[in-house]
């Protein structure tokens, strides 16, 4: 199945039931895994909006439960993919800015579990 039809079925999923978290992050997680091929046939601007979609749901997820180190290691992945592809293009005060998101969510995250980067999945 190609990443464009799985992200339908998963769009159609996510709406169906907005309130329910795993088909939002599996909608994130499509969005994420298209911006894979977006990337390596070098069309940026649809990555990056691919990455700003992700983002979008990643922040929902993160600012409906912020106690969930998941959700906010999620959003924190989804600065850092945004900012790769903005340095990328060159948009280095976006780079630094989305970088910097990244980083202050993770510092967070380290603070208040300081086990975390212990963890098989990054905090």
């Amino acid at each position: 199945m190609s990443y464009q039809a799985k992200l339908a079925i998963t769009v159609r999923l996510a709406n169906a039931d907005p309130g329910n978290s795993d088909w939002q992050h599996d909608l994130a997680v499509s969005f994420d895994k298209i911006t894979s091929a977006q990337r390596a046939l070098h069309y940026l601007m649809g990555a990056l909006a691919s990455y700003r979609a992700s983002h979008s749901i990643f922040d929902r997820l993160a600012k409906a439960d912020p106690g969930t180190a998941g959700w906010q290691s999620d959003l924190a992945y989804a600065e850092n993919s945004i900012g790769e592809v903005q340095f990328i293009q060159r948009n280095l005060t976006g780079a630094l800015a989305s970088f910097q998101a990244s980083l202050a969510i993770r510092d967070r995250l380290v603070k208040a579990d300081p086990q975390c980067r212990l963890a098989a999945r990054p905090c």
